[in-house]
Order: C-alpha cells, then structure tokens, then sequence
C-alpha cells in the first residue's frame, strides 16, 4: 500500500507544479482534469471525432521514462513478425495465420490514420481537436487517460508530444505516408508567457509536392 500512496502523492505534486508553467491550460474531461500546451496552433483544420487522422507521438511516465512512441510500437511487431516466423512448434498454416494479422497491425501502425475516437490514448483523443493539421502539442494527464502498458506503474501519469501530420474528413480515408518520428524531449523547454487568443493563430502554410509522371518503356526494336 506504501507505493500507490507515493506515486500518488508525487503525481498530485507533480501536475499542481506543471498547472504553474507558462502557457499551460486546463482541459476539463467530466470533471477530470488534463493539462496541455499547444507548441503549434496548426492550420485552420482540426479533427472532428469521426475524422481520420494521422498523428506521430511519444510518451513518457512522469518519472521521464518513455513508455511507448509510433516508432516503439512499429519495431514491437517487427518482432512479433519475426519471432513467429522463427517458432518451429506450430504449422505453417498457423504461421501464415498469425504473420499476416501481424502483419496487418503493423501497416496500420504504420500508416497512422485512423478515426480519432476510436484512438487507443485517451488523452490524445480528447485533446488532439485542439489543434489543427500540421499542429503539436504536449499533453499531461492523470493515470486514468494513459494506455495500459507494463512500463507505467499503477496511478502514474503521463506527459505526451504528438504531432497531428494529416486530418481527413470521414472514416474512410486514405492511408498517408508514415509520419516523421519526434525527437526525444520528454520534458518540453519552458518559454516566456504570452496570451495566445485564437485570433492571434495563423495557418501553417502547406507545401504541395507535384507528383513525378511514370516514365513510359523505350519501344522495342523489331
């Protein structure tokens, strides 16, 4: 019992001294409180909770473990993938089996789009539309908007840089390239107060790389 009274005195501590940051905000979540920052505004589309999205992101204990990212989790199936190809006690029919569903999870870990509400991360799900496409920003939550995972321990809560790279309309959407991965900062930099009114926010401007035409084969010689 000593422990989960600790963790949970260091973590009411904890998020009563980020509440003190500058530029910090509230998030209300059914009397629940979550904390954010928004490091980029974004552009002028933000996720709606039936929008497909794509999304980079690191998480972290507050003790600044990382718990998982988008890169982790794809490298955790890579695996996966290879230790089944590897286990000479099941057939190859199963074998075929499990690659493929393997397989199937990892492109979609890959991808990264999927419909927002139905995110695995609480937290991100319910802080993400607070941004626009091509936004960041840095979330700390209590322990009850974490994913479970075997890193954290019980009551702990997390802080979590997310990049929101694409925002489609509707769940079916198509599959964007695989978003760049963040750099490892557990604890973002603290920078001067400033009141950032939604007027004061300007669009991200968006870059349209034109596509290259296939080149057509050299006719054949008769």
């Amino acid at each position: 019992a000593e422990l989960p009274n600790m963790i949970k005195e260091q973590a009411e501590a904890w998020l009563a001294e980020i509440a003190t940051r500058p530029e910090v905000k509230v998030f209300d979540v059914n009397g629940d409180t979550i904390y954010y920052r928004i490091n980029n505004p974004g552009n002028e589309i933000k996720p709606a909770a039936k929008d497909s999205i794509a999304v980079a992101y690191e998480l972290y204990s507050f003790r600044g473990r990382l718990v998982e990212s988008t890169q982790s989790r794809i490298e955790s199936f890579q695996e996966t993938i290879q230790r089944i190809k590897e286990d000479k006690e099941i057939t190859d029919s199963v074998r075929n089996v499990r690659i493929n569903m393997a397989t199937e999870q990892l492109e979609k870990v890959k991808s990264q789009m999927m419909v927002l509400d139905q995110f695995r991360i609480a937290a991100i799900k319910h802080c993400l539309p607070l941004v626009g496409q091509g936004g960041s920003i840095t979330i700390w939550a209590p322990a009850k908007f974490a994913p479970r995972s075997q890193q954290l321990l019980a009551g702990e809560p997390i802080v979590i840089n997310v990049e929101l790279n694409k925002v489609v309309e509707g769940a079916n959407a198509t599959v964007p390239a695989l978003p760049k991965k963040l750099p490892l900062k557990p604890m973002p930099e603290k920078v001067s107060a400033k009141q950032q009114g939604n007027n004061d926010k300007k669009a991200m401007p968006r870059t349209i790389v034109p596509v290259q035409p296939a080149k057509q084969p050299a006719p054949q010689k008769k």
